[in-house]
């Protein structure tokens, strides 16, 4: 608490003392110029579910505003999710022959493919809405440190929150139904009382990253110990209550440009990952997790393609004497229209072991350069333990607009 209340007030003087050197050097705008207020993005969806005749209001934000002179930088930002207020890329910066210190809330973007890397673990995830939100809001920093030199990438965050999860009566039943907390092994947890609220812990983060770009290329390799992006289990009293075990991440990444497409890989290896056993004792396993993903537009048309593929193997020998696995496809076609001011785009998403799917359908209308008009329908159905999971059967329509100044 020291530590930030310290840092807020050398921020505050920070930006006393930029704002001082801008007015200095810098004369007073013309009617031509633009004052830079900071960045804005505003998003507002209303849903209807209609499998539970719900109606739900979703309004996310980020306010940002960046300053830079000679070797330093300090940026400012407020995030809000669900009613929830945040700092957003908050921190401040020192760069100078290719060395970058960075001191305060940041996210780290290691993950190559969204969705399904491993190494999502590293920020914290909100599942209160999925599939709804926007990408960028289902994700929030930390405070850390984060420094970068050459092809070597570190960061140490003193304490992470842990993923948001959904309600007990959330529309996306992700207690009653999610066999990720242990119920497709045990039914009879059914009967107990769920409680949404994790056990927290302070734990601190680590990160290293190497990255070499060869031009049309680049690869690196990464480790992490951080705490699970998905919770287990334990039995407190007569609850279970979510608990995000302490894992170590090792992998491999890449992506490279082929003629018209871009194609992504990641592999990745997760150490001491908890599984809860009928008795409700826990043990250590390995979770193993490869995904590759291509996209492009093909001959240049209007149209845009991505596929990705991703494999999950889970070690449940000691539990079932046998390994769980997941072989998940996600394909997404686009296509640009009315001087590419209209987009169509559809989704569809399953898992090759079960019948779990997932399709979305979505429009997107650029008013003007600032605001976006959308509407989007989906339809969730969610088994086994891959990323569908987290949902019942679930259908849904939903209208949104985005602001953007």
């Amino acid at each position: 608490m020291k530590f930030w209340i310290v840092m807020t007030f050398a921020l505050s003087g920070f930006l006393g003392h930029a704002q001082e050197f801008v007015f200095e050097e810098v004369s007073s705008p013309t009617a031509s110029e633009k004052i830079d207020f900071g960045h804005v993005n505003l998003s507002v969806i209303s849903g209807h579910y209609f499998q539970r005749k719900e109606q739900d209001l979703t309004v996310d934000g980020t306010y940002s505003k960046s300053f830079h002179w000679e070797h330093f930088e300090t940026s400012f930002g407020v995030q809000t999710e669900g009613g929830r207020f945040h700092l957003y890329e908050t921190f401040l910066g020192l760069k100078k022959e290719g060395l970058q210190i960075r001191v305060g809330q940041q996210i780290i973007n290691w993950a190559r493919i969204d969705f399904f890397s491993s190494f999502e673990s590293i920020n914290t995830t909100n599942f209160e809405n999925p599939f709804i939100r926007e990408t960028k809001y289902q994700k929030s920093g930390n405070p850390l440190i984060y420094t970068n030199y050459g092809p070597l990438h570190i960061f140490y965050a003193p304490k992470k929150h842990v993923s948001y999860l959904p309600d007990e009566d959330s529309k996306w039943s992700f207690f009653q139904n999610s066999k990720l907390l242990g119920i497709e092994e045990n039914s009879s947890l059914k009967l107990i009382q769920y409680e949404n609220e994790p056990e927290t812990k302070k734990e601190s983060s680590f990160g290293a990253r190497l990255q070499k770009d060869l031009g049309q290329s680049d690869f690196a390799i990464s480790f992490v110990k951080t705490t699970s992006q998905i919770p287990t289990y334990i039995l407190k009293g007569n609850k279970l209550v979510p608990q995000f075990p302490k894992v170590q991440i090792i992998g491999a990444d890449f992506s490279t440009s082929i003629s018209h497409y871009v194609l992504k890989g990641e592999l990745s290896f997760t150490n001491d990952l908890l599984v809860t056993k009928k008795d409700f004792s826990q043990v250590e396993t390995l979770g193993t997790n490869a995904a590759f993903s291509l996209e492009g537009n093909p001959f240049e048309s209007a149209w845009k393609i991505k596929v990705t593929m991703a494999y999950q193997l889970l070690d449940t020998s000691e539990i079932i004497y046998e390994m769980k696995e997941e072989l998940t496809g996600h394909y997404e076609v686009e296509k640009l229209l009315l001087d590419e001011k209209l987009t169509l785009n559809i989704g569809i998403l399953n898992t090759f072991n079960d019948t779990s799917y997932g399709l979305i359908f979505k429009v997107k209308y650029n008013l003007n350069d600032n605001i976006e008009l959308s509407i989007k329908a989906s339809s969730l159905g969610g088994k086994g333990r891959g990323p569908l999971a987290f949902y019942d059967m679930n259908r849904a329509l939903f209208a949104q607009v985005e602001i953007d100044l």
